[in-house]
């Protein structure tokens, strides 16, 4: 009779048990760790780790990487058996293993002020530190089960720093530019010179074709002086002078 009742309920309720049955798998999962590592982004990092505002969802082992780098591809497999072998241990870590692509999310890399790769760092409580001891499966598994009290303990933990503006965004991506810049200006200060060139000439020739045109502007034809021959002149006062000796007469 009560498998009876108990099948009619979850008949008579089937979102309300999906539910139950969706947040008790969440919160097993995050119980017993997880087995996949979790690629965070710009949009997501804050709220899934909620390192700043009090890491209610357990530690976070965060490797900050980039797809050039070598020694981030080595890591990669190593991370992955780690996060395995956290999920498969009795004892729960409450650690999750994470990855951000910094080419990609360059302010979370930005806030964290990464500047090497790979760069891991734990999150622990509001505080973050930098992890630089051997990064094997056994060495990383010894640090997520404990073995992190004493860095986190230590004058290398500090505060997590707040989640970037929107403005401080705007601003990174400026200096990013900027830097982007200055790292291949060699190919923009030519361009600089060239274009300056070209700018130049254009210009002269500007100028040259209008001086040229003002002095070649042709006068009106009321202000032209009517030029008259020196024998027309002559013979025009030769008739002048017979006309008037003949009305004389």
């Amino acid at each position: 009779p009560i498998t009876i009742m108990q099948t009619c309920s979850i008949d008579k309720h089937p979102m309300k048990n999906h539910l139950l049955l969706t947040t008790f798998s969440l919160l097993l999962a995050i119980h017993q760790g997880t087995a996949e590592v979790v690629s965070l982004t710009a949009g997501t990092f804050e709220h899934q780790t909620q390192a700043a505002t009090g890491a209610t969802t357990g530690n976070w082992f965060v490797m900050f990487f980039a797809p050039w780098c070598g020694h981030c591809k080595r890591l990669k497999p190593t991370w992955s058996e780690t996060a395995q072998a956290l999920a498969e241990q009795e004892d729960a870590s409450y650690t999750t293993l994470a990855t951000v692509d910094c080419t990609v999310e360059k302010s979370v890399c930005e806030r964290f002020a990464v500047r090497s790769y790979p760069t891991l760092l734990f999150f622990h409580q509001g505080k973050m530190a930098k992890y630089e001891k051997k990064r094997s499966k056994e060495s990383l598994l010894e640090f997520v089960n404990g073995g992190f009290s004493e860095l986190m303990g230590s004058e290398q933990a500090t505060d997590v720093p707040k989640e970037v503006s929107s403005f401080e965004k705007f601003m990174n991506t400026m200096r990013q530019d900027f830097y982007d810049m200055v790292k291949y200006r060699k190919t923009f200060l030519a361009f600089l010179v060239v274009a300056s060139i070209s700018f130049g000439i254009f210009l002269g020739w500007c100028l040259e074709n209008i001086q040229g045109a003002r002095y070649q502007t042709p006068t009106p034809v009321a202000l032209r002086k009517v030029s008259v021959p020196a024998d027309a002149a002559s013979v025009g006062k030769k008739d002048a002078s017979a006309a008037d000796h003949k009305k004389n007469e």
